[in-house]
């Protein structure tokens, strides 16, 4: 059947000024099926019409965007509860970048805790305008992709498969193109920063190349000995070139690591010219995007989340209308061989129960359509005002469904304290559908003394929520 059959894996590569649609083969490879000027597909808005029908039909499982298009932070923080961590992250992300309102819906994060240092978070984000711009054109075209990396993180987790104390060591890794050199930086194991340099001259002018490939490897060595702390181990070289490992030995003045096996594709081959340092990777490790750090769109993330959750609840709703199908196919037959056997018309205690059985099917159905209470606990979570803190929360699920809350909000003043309380019950409302409006009568307020900061005052609220 149509419904499921399972499209093809394909990806999304984006370079500084293009985009390309790259399908992947079961024998490690791939092929290019389709392009476009990145500044072509976001503005023409005659592009959905040039996308070939092989685009259309597959599954966009990675988008790959270009370095610089991501920001990394770190952050002490204690505490590891998801509860706590994202809505932090998300204040965090939105009071740094005012001007990128999707910004919360684009990161990720780590916890992270090298030796005796306090703990914190690894978080990783989009903060390149066009990113936002570029998402919402794959998803109008239904091309969302299900993660975004970047070349770098991808790099992360070669390095880690192929170096073995690659989590213990300071790396640097040249990643040399005729035209370009990528320069990547890792500290124990996590991508720290990269950068992407044009040399000067011809391929034959090696020795001012090399001078210039010396001033900036220097200078990033010198900026990652800010930001981690640290001096770099190692460096590693991948190049096409059979002298450029002992000549960048030769300029830096320490030891410079070959990173080409036998066999590496080469940098300046069709594709690598088309996607850059995408090229250089296989297809196996493209396909394998949960083996590398990516992000995903948080309420897409939220919907693979509670997917199983939900195919598990239409299984189990499933297998009790069967039941109780052939529960009355098997009363039926036994009520017309009862007929039979006695000559006793019986047909009105069949209807009786029948009767009995669809009004438990009604009731079975009637509580499906209630609300979980785990989703009405994620949903009264994003309906908080900033200035609105829960204390308690009672969820009851019996003879009459509601949600007792008891809350702290702080305000400059009973004006501010109303708009507030409006726009939480606003939210509420529609995040809840069906929820009873609470009346101000309903409402327990209570005046916090001792608890005033910043010329705002804290206010003790109690009211209970009526759910459908």
């Amino acid at each position: 059947m149509g419904i499921f059959r399972k499209k093809k894996a394909g990806i999304t590569v984006v370079t500084d000024k293009a985009l390309h649609f790259v399908e992947l083969h079961r024998q490690d490879g791939w092929t290019i099926s389709g392009g476009f000027a990145l500044d072509q597909f976001l503005y023409d808005n005659e592009v959905s019409n040039l996308i070939p029908g092989v685009v259309r039909d597959r599954d966009n499982t990675l988008l790959i965007v270009p370095d610089y298009w991501f920001a990394i932070n770190s952050y002490k923080f204690q505490s590891k509860r998801r509860s706590i961590v994202e809505p932090f992250i998300e204040r965090t992300l939105q009071a740094e970048h005012v001007e990128l309102p999707d910004i919360k819906y684009f990161f990720d994060y780590t916890f992270l805790q090298k030796g005796r240092e306090e703990p914190g978070l690894y978080v990783c984000f989009m903060q390149e305008p066009k990113s936002f711009q570029l998402y919402s054109q794959l998803a109008k075209l239904r091309l969302n992709p299900d993660r975004i990396t970047t070349p770098a993180f991808i790099w992360e987790q070669r390095l880690r498969r192929i170096i073995a104390d690659f989590r213990e060591v300071e790396t640097g890794l040249v990643h040399q193109f005729s035209t370009e050199t990528f320069l990547y930086f890792f500290s124990r194991g996590c991508f720290l920063f990269s950068r992407c340099i044009t040399l000067p001259g011809s391929q034959t002018d090696s020795t001012e190349r090399l001078r210039s490939l010396n001033y900036e490897v220097n200078q990033s060595l010198h900026l990652f000995s800010q930001k981690a702390r640290a001096e770099i181990d190692r460096i590693y070289l991948l190049s096409d070139g059979e002298d450029d490992v002992q000549q960048l030995s030769n300029t830096l003045g320490r030891e410079v690591i070959d990173l080409s096996p036998p066999g590496t594709a080469n940098p300046d081959s069709e594709i690598a010219r088309r996607l850059g340092p995408v090229g250089s990777f296989s297809a196996n490790e493209l396909s394998d995007s949960d083996n590398f750090f990516a992000i995903s769109h948080r309420l897409l993330r939220k919907g693979r989340e509670w997917k199983p959750i939900q195919t598990a609840g239409i299984v189990v709703g499933l297998i009790l209308l069967s039941l109780m199908a052939g529960e009355c196919f098997f009363l039926f037959k036994f009520s017309q061989f009862q007929e039979q056997k006695t000559g006793i018309i019986t047909e009105p205690k069949l209807r009786q129960t029948l009767r009995e059985y669809n009004e438990a099917l009604d009731v079975l159905l009637s509580e499906a359509r209630h609300p979980y209470p785990r989703e009405t606990i994620v949903q009264i979570a994003r309906s908080l005002p900033d200035n609105v803190w829960i204390r308690e929360m009672l969820v009851e699920v019996e003879t009459v469904r509601g949600v007792e809350l008891k809350g702290v909000i702080k305000a400059s003043g009973p004006d501010q304290f109303r708009d507030i309380l409006q726009v939480f019950f606003g939210k509420l409302y529609r995040n809840i559908p069906g929820s009873r409006a609470v009346q101000m009568e309903d409402i327990d307020l209570e005046v916090i003394e001792s608890e005033v900061e910043n010329g705002r005052q804290d206010y003790l609220v109690t009211f209970r929520l009526g759910m459908p």
